[in-house]
């Protein structure tokens, strides 16, 4: 019957953790709403190419902040290189860009 007992009280202490820790981790996705997978198809290591053929430069496309936040980093052939953080405006509802 202790055994039991003790059996019993480690499932409740379980589930007690288990039950905030499981809430806790519903919150960090915070920006788990499809509009935030809409450039998914951007997402990735992109040789960029001009008019004329010839290699321009390199875009990667990285998924941040929980999948908040779109980073592109742009190097040139030339080796400038540049950056742009798109997101959707919770205000709009529309996707911004700041470079």
């Amino acid at each position: 019957m202790e055994d039991l007992l003790m059996k019993i009280s480690a499932a409740v202490a379980l589930l007690a953790f288990a039950a905030p820790t499981a809430a806790f981790a519903q919150q960090t996705k915070p920006c788990a709403d499809p509009e935030f997978d809409d450039f998914d198809f951007w997402v990735g290591e992109w040789d960029v190419y001009g008019a004329n053929g010839k290699l321009a430069g390199t875009n990667s496309i990285v998924k941040e902040e929980y999948g908040c936040l779109l980073v592109e980093r742009w190097k040139s052939a030339g080796g400038i290189t540049g950056q742009s953080y798109n997101f959707v405006d919770l205000a709009t509802g529309k996707w911004r860009q700041v470079w």
